[in-house]
């Protein structure tokens, strides 16, 4: 700085006299410090221009978009270089349509729905995983009274007859069901499957006693639990729920994030930069030390529940989210998943999947 200005005063010696020296100098100075000013806001804003535009579908208050919510909410895209708009579709159904049409650039989705894709001719790729742990719960109703703590044969030989709600038939929830029902030698016609469309409905539907057992996510669950209108009936996460090995391998990776593979070649340091994006949330919810930020961020994605202590109930949620979360991507576990769509006649065989997860991230 004494430099600059020192060369200044030595040119301006020759045009003024000495009283006017430092006078022009300074005013040279603060122009030439506005100016690059000027030129480091108009650099900021063309990195800004410059980050990597990315369609990227959440499920309205749907807990399982937590990673999308985040990296909005906090920052995350924004710091990796990526420009998320965030694009709000309801059901994994839903999901492939606008992948397929191109209205979406990635998804979050369960494999079944992607390998289902697959055979269809359409080459999906899993960039980066979501959870590690099967995503669908058995809930019931207050008062039904079906068995808790029990293997799944048990609770399913007790739902013959009831009102079960699913997302959507032909929804993987649905299909979670109808796997129970078949290992459990329950007969699909003794299943009364009602669409409810997500979690906000299913939980009303309990609430209003048209459901007796809902297929919902962990937040769900506890909010039902919090509110003592219902209860967890089947967590296939539990060893003493002895889940069919399918279901159990499956949810290793149960939960996705998926581009197809001509994006991904088009863009692979967007999807780079995702991955990393995502790797970086996954380490930041399990820090300990943003246990505060987090539960405060999860009161913003979940709906305010009319409870006592509704700070509990979060809390619950930020408990289970820590294991149930996961960016890891099992090829395995797609292989799994690949099996009982043979087993269940949505798919005639099974075919090689390794092509469905990136090489970036294949475990």
């Amino acid at each position: 700085m004494d430099g600059v200005l020192y060369r200044c005063k030595t040119i301006y010696a020759r045009l003024f006299a000495p009283g006017e020296i430092m006078l022009s100098c300074a005013k040279l100075f603060r122009k030439g410090l506005a100016a690059l000013v000027m030129v480091s806001g108009l650099l900021s804003v063309a990195g800004a221009a410059t980050a990597a535009p990315l369609r990227v579908q959440i499920m309205p208050g749907n807990i399982a978009s937590l990673y999308v919510y985040l990296g909005t909410s906090l920052g995350f895209y924004e710091r990796e270089g990526l420009d998320v708009e965030v694009v709000h579709i309801a059901n994994g159904p839903q999901a492939n349509s606008a992948l397929v049409s191109k209205s979406v650039d990635v998804i979050m989705n369960m494999p079944d729905n992607m390998i289902l894709l697959k055979h269809r001719g359409i080459d999906t790729v899993a960039v980066v995983g979501n959870a590690v742990q099967y995503p669908f719960f058995l809930i019931q109703r207050k008062g039904l009274g079906l068995p808790t703590g029990q293997d799944y044969r048990s609770v399913m030989s007790r739902i013959k007859g009831k009102t079960i709600g699913v997302y959507g038939l032909g929804s993987s929830t649905d299909r979670f069901v109808r796997q129970l029902a078949k290992s459990a030698n329950v007969n699909d016609a003794d299943l009364k499957r009602a669409a409810m469309g997500g979690p906000a409905a299913s939980v009303s539907g309990l609430v209003a006693g048209n459901l007796d057992v809902s297929v919902d996510v962990l937040s769900s669950g506890i909010l039902v639990e919090h509110m003592g209108i219902g209860e967890f009936v089947l967590d296939c996460s539990d060893p003493v729920a002895q889940c069919p090995p399918l279901i159990t391998e499956g949810g290793k990776t149960s939960l996705a994030y998926f581009t197809t593979s001509d994006f991904l070649a088009a863009n692979p340091e967007a999807m780079k930069k995702f991955v990393r994006t995502h790797r970086k949330i996954d380490a930041w919810i399990k820090d300990p030390s943003n246990r505060v930020a987090f539960v405060n961020e999860l009161k913003k994605i979940l709906p305010a529940p009319a409870l006592d202590n509704p700070d509990a109930y979060y809390a619950d949620v930020a408990d289970r989210a820590a294991a149930f979360f996961g960016t890891r991507v099992r090829l395995s576990a797609l292989d799994a998943i690949q099996q009982s769509l043979v087993e269940s006649g949505e798919i005639k065989s099974a075919k090689p999947l390794d092509d469905m997860v990136w090489s970036a991230v294949i475990d």
